[in-house]
């Protein structure tokens, strides 16, 4: 699907499984913020990305700018966090 990405060697630490749809929308995820400097955060809808925070002085202005330029489509959205090689992502529902 995406070159680099083997969904067989992800390990999910939780109890709901992510989707087929979801594991797409993760892995574009995680090859954009890999493009992303620090603090990176994304939230992406399907394979688009739909806010981008960076470059700030703690994670919390990065998801706040993040969400801020997503606006009305961060509803629902996937975020995912970028740092020293782990990632980190929850679904937003509100």
């Amino acid at each position: 699907m995406y070159p680099g990405v083997d969904f067989s060697k992800w390990k999910v630490v939780t109890k709901k499984q992510p989707t087929e749809e979801m594991k797409k929308s993760l892995a574009f995820a995680w090859i954009a913020t890999k493009h992303v400097k620090s603090n990176a955060i994304v939230l992406v809808q399907g394979t688009a990305t739909v806010g981008v925070g960076t470059g700030q002085p703690n994670r919390v202005d990065s998801v706040w700018l993040a969400a801020k330029r997503a606006g009305e489509r961060a509803k629902n959205s996937i975020l995912v966090r970028m740092q020293h090689a782990f990632i980190l992502y929850r679904m937003i529902s509100n």
